[in-house]
């Protein structure tokens, strides 16, 4: 058990990290635009469809630190009606679900890169589409690990008889 808790906590500091950084990155570079643009009459080109990549990161990795802290969805409402026990084995059920549905999306994120883009599609910094692109999948992949992740601490809760709070 301790090493789920391990794995989570360490995952969840990396996600942490890099969201820090790309906030501060996207601030530093939209502050900069904006300075350079009034004063100077010029920006950096890359500036703004860069901008769009950050935020596009930031948010799916937000619904990733999300999932880890459980605000992502939930069945919250269930607790007034049903036992603690009972509500184990439905967040168990709920979770599992969702691990499942999550690995799906990647699957299917996966394969959208595969088929919308090849090595051709050059964007910003002459890298391909597909890499900006690549935290599509990655966050299904992550959101995907953490149900797991969950689904493994139910399971070890259900059979040792402990109920988490």
């Amino acid at each position: 058990m301790k090493i789920i808790f391990s794995i989570e906590k360490y995952l969840a500091k990396l996600e942490g990290a890099i969201i820090v950084t790309m906030l501060s990155v996207m601030v530093l570079l939209a502050f900069f635009q904006v300075l350079m643009r009034n004063f100077f009459s010029f920006g950096f080109l890359w500036g703004d469809p860069f901008l769009r990549y950050i935020v596009l990161w930031v948010g799916f990795l937000g619904a990733v630190l999300a999932t880890k802290e459980e605000k992502h969805f939930g069945v919250e409402f269930l607790n007034r009606f049903l036992s603690k026990h009972t509500m184990h084995i439905v967040r168990f059920v709920v979770d599992l679900f969702a691990c499942v549905v999550s690995y799906l999306l990647f699957q299917a994120a996966m394969q959208f890169l595969e088929i919308a883009f090849d090595e051709n599609s050059i964007d910003l910094f002459g890298i391909s589409k597909k890499y900006y692109l690549s935290i599509i999948p990655l966050t299904f992949g992550l959101i995907a690990t953490h149900f797991l992740l969950r689904v493994a601490r139910h399971l070890y809760g259900i059979f040792r008889g402990e109920i988490e709070e």
